[in-house]
Formats: structure tokens, C-alpha cells, sequence
């Protein structure tokens, strides 16, 4: 879960959204980006879907044992940590983080 939480949602919102909702505005002299209220709406889905990968912690066996990779052998054995319900918010999480973020990159192509 740690690799999970640092390298996929928090590097990848923190460099790339970083990037596009501060300095590609400001390199070419936008004062915003070109929708945003998108970009507002790209932020609550981020947030919901960390909220579902933080409830992964408190359900029936735990949060997955899969790693950050989510190794697909690993995930569904039944002696792994989380590999019945923590396994499935992990992916609810990851499908509304990666939805989230498509969202929010698709005004960086129309300015």
C-alpha cells in the first residue's frame, strides 16, 4: 500500500498535476486553465478515489498484500492480506483515480 500511495497517487498527481494546472499555464501567459471548473471536478474524484483506497484499510482482511504492482497471481491467493475486498477497492480506486486524472489532463489538449 505505501508503494501505491506514493508512486502512483501522490507522484503522479503531485508532478503531473503539478505541471499542468500551475506552470503550463504560466508558460503560455493563461492566468487559469482553459476550463476550470474541470479541473475542480478532476480534484473531488482524485479525492474520492483516495478515500476509497484509505477505506481498504479498515475492511475484512485488509488492504491487499499484492504490492503496487497488484502482481494478479499474488492478489487473489487466499493467503494473501486483502485479497478478497481489499483487493477490489484497491482497483474501484485505481479505475475512478485513472477516470479522475484523464479528466483533468483532457484541457491541457484543448488550449
Amino acid at each position: 500500500m505505501h508503494g501505491m500511495i506514493m508512486v502512483v497517487y501522490l507522484l503522479t498527481a503531485l508532478l503531473l498535476g503539478g505541471f499542468g494546472n500551475y506552470l503550463i499555464p504560466l508558460m503560455v501567459g493563461a492566468r487559469d486553465m482553459v476550463f476550470p471548473w474541470l479541473n475542480m471536478i478532476s480534484f473531488w474524484v482524485y479525492f474520492t478515489a483516495v478515500v476509497l483506497l484509505a477505506a481498504s484499510f479498515f475492511v475484512g482482511g485488509g488492504s491487499t498484500g499484492a504490492g503496487w504492482t497488484l502482481y494478479p497471481p499474488q492478489a487473489i491467493l487466499p493467503g494473501t492480506p486483502g485479497s478478497e475486498a481489499g483487493i477490489l477497492l484497491m482497483l474501484a480506486s485505481l479505475a475512478v483515480f485513472i477516470i479522475g486524472f484523464h479528466h483533468g489532463r483532457s484541457q491541457l489538449r484543448r488550449h
